[in-house]
């Protein structure tokens, strides 16, 4: 059976489960530190991140900046400089936010799941999930050349960068250059969308299996 890391394990993935956490809290409230006067918040992945023509990028490419005490210093700058989303962009942030908590929610289940299966199945020699989350990580059994077949061999899976949208996608991380050696050549990233649970599960099984 495969190991489960735990949270503080898997550095890289604990960053980007927290990515996914912050869109679903109210992050000033949580009065983190007491200096934290400014929260950035990406507005592309999960908030933007709705079915598209490219999963690669999806609809929208914008953040958000929100404060406490210098809301009317940032209003004046604002009125005065601009720097303001246009209204097609706010509004498919809108109609994102209006989704986001059953797409996340979806997500979340489907992952939970997949990390439980694949555990188990002895072509995955490991699986990287912090225990939530709707992102999460597999080294497939075998070299670098197994792990491009794998994700090669998916069919509902969809091969691309993104994470957040309503598609799976999967990707083996060092196939590019710039990325850390400390990243395993078999090690596949897969961020979960809300398809079925049984449809997602059963092709990467049918992937891993070679059918």
């Amino acid at each position: 059976m495969a190991a489960t890391l735990s949270f503080a394990e898997f550095e890289p993935l604990q960053r980007m489960a927290g990515r996914m956490a912050r869109g679903l809290c109210r992050r000033l409230g949580l009065q983190a530190h007491e200096s934290e006067d400014f929260s950035q918040e990406l507005l592309t992945d999960f908030i933007g991140r709705l079915p598209a023509f490219d999963p690669d990028q999806g609809e929208l490419a914008a953040f958000a900046l929100t404060c406490f005490r210098h809301r009317v210093a940032l209003l004046a700058h604002r009125t005065r400089h601009g720097a303001i989303a246009g209204p097609f962009e706010a509004w498919l942030a809108l109609r994102g936010i209006r989704t986001l908590h059953v797409r996340h929610e979806r997500a979340c289940a489907n992952a939970a799941e997949l990390a439980r299966r694949l555990g188990e199945h002895p072509r995955v020699s490991r699986v990287r999930y912090p225990g939530w989350g709707a992102m999460l990580a597999i080294e497939v059994a075998g070299s670098a050349l197994d792990a491009e077949r794998v994700a090669s061999a998916c069919q509902v899976w969809l091969g691309a960068t993104s994470l957040g949208g309503v598609e799976s996608l999967i990707e083996r991380r060092r196939r590019y250059p710039g990325e850390s050696v400390l990243v395993p050549e078999s090690l596949l990233r897969l961020s979960v969308g809300i398809e079925d649970a049984s449809d997602i599960l059963g092709d990467i099984e049918q992937a891993l299996s070679g059918r």
